[in-house]
């Protein structure tokens, strides 16, 4: 099974507490996106494509960071457009 996760936008909501992307706001230990793909694997999910843009690099380095595998990475130039382009 397959997943997508949209981590593209900026989080605007977001912005006064944490200026990262949403994906990798930290809630006790675990970033969103940790907690994301930990859920996912516990339903058996096997590949799952990250969908970035806002300061992409933080994310591609989370992943990278984590050891995570079986991850494809997409980058949305076009974020500021909506999640919608990202799909």
């Amino acid at each position: 099974m397959q997943a997508i996760i949209l981590a593209a936008g900026s989080g605007k909501r977001l912005s006064s507490a944490h200026s990262d992307p949403k994906a990798l706001l930290k809630i006790g230990e675990f970033s969103l996106l940790e907690r994301h793909i930990a859920s996912l694997v516990e339903i058996n999910v096997t590949s799952v494509v990250i969908c970035v843009g806002y300061q992409h690099e933080l994310i591609i380095d989370e992943v990278e960071k984590l050891g995570l595998k079986n991850i494809k990475i997409i980058c949305n130039n076009d974020f500021h457009l909506g999640s919608t382009v990202s799909l």
